[in-house]
C-alpha cells in the first residue's frame, strides 16, 4: 500500500532476496566443502601413496635380509652337514627319547649299522650292551637334565656282536626357549688304547714284582755268601793264630771248616752265576 499509494521504496531485505542469499550461501559452502575435501582426499591419498612406498620398501628390505640370513642358514647348515659326515668321528644325533636322528659313515664304520638300519632305532637297540642299560640312561638324562654326561667311556657292542671301548663327547641341543630337545654324540673306539693301558699296567705290576723279586733274592744271596765267607775268614784267621801251637788235630779241624765253608761259597757263586 505504501509502495502503490506513496510511492516508498520496496525494503531491501526481502524474502526473494533472502532465499537467494541463502541459496548463494549454501552453494558456496558446498564448493568450499568439495575443494576442501578434494585437497583432503589427494593428501590422504599422497600419505597413503608415502605409507605404501615406505612399507613396501621396508617388506622388500626385510625380505632381502630375510633370504639373505636363509642363504647364509643353508651354507651353514651345508657346511655342517659335510663336516657331520666326513668327520672321521662317528657322528650320532639323538632326540629326547635316545632315538636315533641322524647316522654318518664312521657310524656305520664302527657299529656295522647302515645309516638306514639305525636312523629312528633306539641306542638301547643299537650299540648299549644289556648290562649297562641303566648307567647309559642315567648319563643320558643326566645330559637333558643339564647334570653332567658330556663325556663318558663304556663299553659298546657292534652289529656282529663285538665288544669295544668307547670314548664320547656329548653336547645338548636346545630349542629357542632353552628346553633340551636332543644330543649330538661324538664317539670314538679306544679298544686298542684300553688294551694298551692294561698291558702296560700288566707290565708295570710284572716289573714292581720282578723288582721285589730281585731284592728278596739279593737279600737271601748277600746271607747265603756272607755266611761261609765269614767261617772261612773266622777260621783262617784262627788257624793263622793258632800255627805252632795247637795241636796238628785241631789245626786240620780248622782247614776243614774252612774247606766246607769254600765249597759252600763257591755252590752259592755258581748259583748267582747261573
Amino acid at each position: 500500500i505504501n509502495h502503490k499509494w506513496f510511492h516508498e521504496a520496496p525494503p531491501f531485505l526481502t524474502v526473494e532476496r533472502l532465499l537467494w542469499s541463502l541459496l548463494g550461501l549454501s552453494i558456496l559452502s558446498a564448493v568450499l566443502i568439495g575443494i576442501w575435501r578434494h585437497y583432503l582426499l589427494r593428501q590422504y591419498k599422497t600419505d597413503i601413496e608415502k605409507t605404501v612406498t615406505l612399507r613396501t620398501q621396508q617388506l622388500n628390505d626385510k625380505i632381502a635380509q630375510q633370504n639373505r640370513t636363509e642363504a647364509i642358514l643353508r651354507e651353514r647348515e651345508a657346511m655342517l652337514s659335510l663336516h657331520f659326515e666326513h668327520t672321521p668321528l662317528a657322528a650320532i644325533t639323538w632326540d629326547s627319547h635316545f632315538r636315533c636322528t641322524q647316522w654318518n659313515s664312521a657310524a656305520e664304520e664302527l657299529f656295522g649299522f647302515s645309516k638306514d638300519e639305525a636312523i629312528g632305532r633306539d641306542a638301547f637297540e643299537l650299540v648299549i650292551p644289556n648290562t649297562l642299560q641303566l648307567e647309559i640312561d642315567e648319563i643320558f638324562q643326566a645330559l637333558l637334565d643339564e647334570r653332567g654326561g658330556n663325556h663318558s667311556i663304556n663299553e659298546n657292542i657292534t652289529k656282529d656282536k663285538r665288544t669295544i671301548q668307547c670314548e664320547w663327547f656329548n653336547t645338548v641341543i636346545k630349542d629357542d626357549s632353552g628346553s633340551p630337545i636332543a644330543v649330538a654324540s661324538l664317539c670314538q673306539d679306544i679298544t686298542r688304547q684300553k688294551q694298551a693301558e692294561t698291558a702296560l699296567q700288566i707290565a708295570k705290576e710284572r716289573a714292581e714284582e720282578s723288582n721285589r723279586a730281585k731284592s728278596t733274592f739279593l737279600a737271601n744271596m748277600s746271607h747265603e755268601l756272607r755266611t761261609p765267607l765269614h767261617g772261612i775268614l773266622s777260621f783262617s784267621e784262627l788257624g793263622i793264630k793258632k800255627v805252632g801251637s795247637a795241636p796238628e788235630e785241631k789245626l786240620r779241624g780248622y782247614f776243614s771248616k774252612i774247606h766246607r765253608s769254600g765249597q759252600r761259597l763257591q755252590i752259592q757263586v755258581d748259583d748267582l752265576l747261573d
